[in-house]
């Protein structure tokens, strides 16, 4: 029952599970999901400026290994192919829980939504990256991952919570996105390029179903 780590801490360790079992509280997806011995969390501090994404809180006893932000700097500066496999990683596990929590791909079975997956690029985001600029089409369907969020019109501001969709309206209009969505901080992105939108619609009408239900709730994108 003890917490890890609350969300909007700063991200200051990487977490690696050695024995027991870690509940993750995601604000989208009912009752959470758990990690298990062997698996890793609190990617955000592979990202300048993250903070925590999720409560986090053992589930019975917990053993963890935690490597500090400082001392994981250290080991990529002397191992400089550690960063790019954890963060390889880190994206899979990413993937792997959004293909299993995510309404957009909850209509499919296990095979179809991999394949479904295929069809997306996994994004690194820039702070101050803008996904998608008011005025403009929506040059793809972004799934947004780990990081922070911002929907901009204006002076107004409203943060946007991870497992967000945008684009989808833009691209079924074929009219401008209304507001710029800006990444607060280095973060990580699910894309689907606009050029293949019209694919994925025709091959996966349960999904396009779904967009469609979302375009018509007054949600940004």
């Amino acid at each position: 029952g003890d917490w890890v780590c609350r969300k909007g801490e700063d991200a200051d360790a990487l977490f690696v599970i050695v024995e027991g079992t870690a509940h993750v509280v995601l604000p989208w997806l009912e009752g959470g999901v758990d990690l298990a011995a062997g698996q890793i969390f609190g990617e955000a501090c592979l990202l300048r400026g993250g903070t925590r994404q999720a409560d986090v809180r053992a589930k019975g006893g917990l053993v963890l290994l935690r490597i500090a932000e400082a001392d994981l700097q250290r080991i990529v500066e002397e191992h400089g192919n550690v960063h790019g496999v954890l963060f390889d990683l880190l994206v899979k596990r990413l993937v792997t829980n959004t293909l299993q929590t995510s309404s957009l791909f909850l209509a499919f079975d296990p095979k179809q939504r991999k394949r479904l997956a295929c069809m997306f690029e996994v994004r690194l985001a820039p702070e101050g990256c803008w996904l998608q600029e008011e005025g403009k089409r929506s040059d793809g369907l972004y799934l947004l991952l780990v990081g922070e969020f911002a929907a901009v019109n204006g002076e107004d501001r409203v943060s946007l919570p991870l497992a967000t969709m945008i684009g989808h309206r833009s691209l079924l209009s074929q009219e401008v996105a209304t507001r710029t969505v800006e990444a607060l901080s280095e973060s990580i992105v699910l894309r689907l390029p606009g050029s293949q939108f019209g694919a994925f619609a025709m091959q996966y009408p349960p999904a396009l179903a779904h967009l469609s239900e979302l375009a018509a709730q007054p949600l940004i994108g």
